[in-house]
């Protein structure tokens, strides 16, 4: 025997009634709302919605289809914060990155960051740390930090830090 309910679906979800649900469907309606478009619960949209699979398949490609319309375009920091990793989201979340970077160093009062660095094709991992090394360190003396904290903070030797502060200030001479 068939639950309350039931007997009713093939006179009340017909064919005609399929396009007018997807139609509301469309219009971004919740369950919660085409069940009351349709005046029935909820328990018995699912209830219709489960014995008319392909009216439940066309909704759910329907919803999912319109979620997708929602997001961002591909090419913004937006979707690359939902995890799309293609190149067009990648390099606009590396530009906003940079341009995050310029704004905060310009805030604390430092020089903005180099450009180039880390978007050198083909350059060595080695040198580029060296390099960006040798960048902090540079900053670090320019805020007036003696070599000791200095050698603290990076876990450098004393010469290592002694050379750069050497090669700035015959810069400066």
């Amino acid at each position: 025997m068939q639950p309350a309910g039931w007997a009713s679906v093939a006179a009340v979800v017909d064919e005609a009634a399929d396009s007018a649900i997807l139609a509301f469907v469309r219009a971004g309606a919740t369950n919660a709302e085409l069940a009351d478009h349709l005046g029935v619960t909820t328990r018995t949209l699912c209830r219709w919605r489960a014995a008319r699979p392909g009216l439940n398949e066309a909704i759910i490609l329907e919803r999912r289809r319109l979620a997708e319309a929602r997001q961002s375009p591909h090419g913004s920091r937006a979707r690359y914060g939902r995890g799309c990793r293609c190149p067009e989201c990648t390099s606009a979340n590396t530009a906003g990155h940079y341009e995050w970077a310029q704004r905060r160093r310009a805030q604390l009062g430092l020089p903005p960051p180099d450009p180039r660095r880390g978007r050198t094709p083909n350059a060595r991992i080695g040198q580029r740390t060296v390099a960006g090394r040798r960048e902090q360190i540079e900053q670090a003396l320019a805020r007036g930090e003696t070599v000791t904290q200095i050698m603290a903070r990076f876990g450098l030797d004393y010469a290592a830090v002694k050379t750069i502060r050497d090669e700035l200030l015959a810069g400066a001479a």
